[in-house]
């Protein structure tokens, strides 16, 4: 039997593809996983995950304007313009900050044997899912920074900020099978899992274009919203009968192929989480949608009354974007993705009936489909490296590039104590190591009972 808790992990669960000891969880990206690190049953129970990061801002950048802020010997003014001139230049025309947390309250394996080999192993299946994104385009702090003269003529994007945000479980089943073994030569696997996805909150910013014209004379400024925001959220009191049955609905597929040649090299392809969350009770649904356009030919200010003046000129151009609300019902995907994973093993060993090598490469490449939080439609490759002390001890590194973490290098190790099984590791290490190149925070620890 095995029992795991995982209080922490990256933003993909790349670190437990390359642990020998927690395959289960491993099977939530890979579903062919399932099964080949146990004998006959295992529960996983209450395991937590965290991720944090953004995609403009290195640990330097950020340790260079607390630096700036906190020197004395800088004037307000030379401060200010400093944090603008950084923020100015890390910027992109999309960016993101991003967080997320997930839990598996409970989780059963069985593995089901016909003379003497597995026939399957089953499962059943729970996970909690919660994390958020805010988008925010850079171009506005170019014109913070230099003015808006130097766009004159030109159609600025002001846009691009946005809170994607979701909330929802998952409960299903699942199963991983042998298809077809011929001796040691070739092995190939299968894995699925059905869930069904249970909404409990969401924010998507479907839209969120606002675009500003400044006349060549500079005698006229034109603004263009084309914005829409979808809502879902339940009411204040939150029951337990509230969070299962939820306020949305939606079906979840998870599957695999996965092969073994010479029992030595091992090729996966899974693709994970496909499907999404429909939100159509009017209850808890709010739709808000701005699609105005607006021309500001200035004001004619009373310096007597400055801040009167200021106050109705803002107030003008707010007032004039009609700000539409309805209730209708929208989809929000979840994070689809595709995972490739490799490994070839070199020093086999053998050790009471289990079969594990000294040394292990790795390869793994994660191409996410839909741009949703705990996902990113930028590729993800990782290589790592690990031994294997008498199947007691697993230390290795990793290194890798994409997703929203651009580069990354981690180092995990895993214990199999007897009964006690304990692993963690991080990908965050050049946020010690090069703070120039790292944008994203975590951790990981595994503990599991095996009898």
């Amino acid at each position: 039997m095995l029992l795991s808790i995982l209080p922490a992990k990256a933003q993909y669960n790349n670190l437990m593809f390359y642990n020998n000891y927690f395959k289960t969880t491993a099977s939530f990206d890979i579903p062919t996983a399932l099964g080949t690190d146990i004998k006959r049953f295992s529960l996983d129970i209450a395991p937590l995950q965290f991720y944090a990061g953004n995609t403009a801002f290195s640990a330097q950048d950020l340790y260079d304007v607390y630096y700036a802020a906190s020197d004395t010997t800088l004037g307000p003014e030379t401060q200010v313009g400093y944090l603008l001139q950084k923020v100015s230049e890390n910027t992109k025309a999309r960016n993101r900050i991003y967080a997320g947390i997930n839990a598996y309250p409970l989780n059963f394996a069985f593995k089901i044997h016909k003379g003497g080999n597995e026939l399957l192993t089953f499962g059943l299946f729970s996970k909690v899912v919660g994390g958020a994104n805010f988008s925010y385009g850079g171009q506005i702090f170019d014109i913070i920074r230099s003015g808006n003269g130097a766009y004159a003529g030109e159609n600025i994007n002001l846009g691009n900020f946005g809170i994607n945000s979701q909330v929802y479980q998952e409960i299903g089943f699942g199963a991983a099978f042998p298809v077809i073994s011929l001796a040691d030569l070739v092995e190939l696997r299968a894995g699925f899992r059905i869930k069904q996805l249970v909404g409990i909150a969401a924010i998507q910013t479907a839209k969120s274009d606002i675009l500003l014209y400044t006349q060549e004379e500079g005698k006229e400024l034109v603004f263009e919203a084309d914005y829409m925001v979808n809502t879902a959220f339940p009411p204040q009191e939150i029951t337990p009968s509230l969070i299962m049955e939820g306020i949305g609905r939606g079906i979840g597929i998870d599957a695999g192929l996965s092969g073994k040649v010479l029992n030595k090299f091992d090729v996966s392809i899974s693709m994970a989480d496909i499907g999404g969350i429909r939100y159509a009770n009017n209850d808890y649904i709010r739709n808000y949608r701005a699609n105005e356009s607006y021309t500001w030919r200035g004001l004619n200010i009373d310096f007597d009354s400055l801040e009167s003046a200021l106050s109705l000129g803002i107030d003008t151009v707010i007032g004039d974007f009609e700000l539409i609300e309805t209730d209708d019902d929208f989809r929000m995907p979840i994070a689809t993705r595709l995972v490739l994973n490799g490994s070839f093993g070199l020093g086999q060993m053998s050790k009471k009936n289990m079969t594990f090598y000294r040394h292990n490469f790795y390869f793994t490449y994660i191409q996410g489909f839909t741009d949703v939080p705990g996902n990113s439609t930028i590729p993800f490759v990782n290589g790592a490296y690990s031994f294997n002390l008498a199947n007691i001890l697993t230390v290795g590194s990793n290194i890798g590039y994409g997703g929203s973490y651009g580069f990354n290098m981690g180092a995990f190790v895993g214990l199999n104590l007897a009964v006690v099984r304990m692993g963690f590791g991080t990908n965050s290490l050049f946020g010690a190591l090069a703070p120039s190149l790292s944008r994203g925070v975590d951790f990981s620890f595994n503990l599991a009972i095996a009898f």
